[in-house]
């Protein structure tokens, strides 16, 4: 097997990467952290008794259930397999995290389902807007 020789490029390449953080390598992210990093984002002002509308549904968190979240922007993340419960975190955060304090889960309330993906929650609230009311005339 022969082997590539080393040019200065390859050689300025590798102590660049070794040396050019200072040979401090950068944090790596637990699953979680990077899972939270991924999911949809949304902003959604918190209403009566801890809930919050997304897509047509109303979700529901004991951790919003305090009413110095009343009329509070909040954040709420996303992810896409498993939208019938939504990660609820403050709008902004005093140490300006990237994602704010988390407060807790909301879960969909009425959904009649174990487990929606997000583009399944975006068939029902179709469907839920299609449907009209037995007695309309139209």
């Amino acid at each position: 097997m022969s082997r590539i020789p080393e040019t200065s490029a390859t050689l300025a390449t590798n102590a660049g990467c070794k040396g050019g953080l200072g040979g401090i390598l950068p944090e790596v992210l637990d699953e979680e952290e990077l899972d939270v990093c991924l999911m949809k984002e949304i902003h959604r002002v918190v209403q009566e008794h801890g809930s919050v509308d997304f897509m047509g549904q109303t979700y529901r968190g004991e951790c919003l259930k305090d009413r110095k979240f009343l009329s509070q922007t909040i954040t709420l993340r996303i992810d896409y397999d498993h939208a019938l419960r939504l990660r609820a975190y403050t709008d902004e955060d005093e140490t300006y995290s990237r994602t704010g304090q988390f407060l807790g889960f909301v879960d969909a309330l009425n959904l009649n389902y174990q487990d929606l993906s997000l583009e399944d929650v975006k068939e029902v609230a179709v469907d839920t807007r299609n449907k009209k009311a037995p007695w309309s005339l139209g």
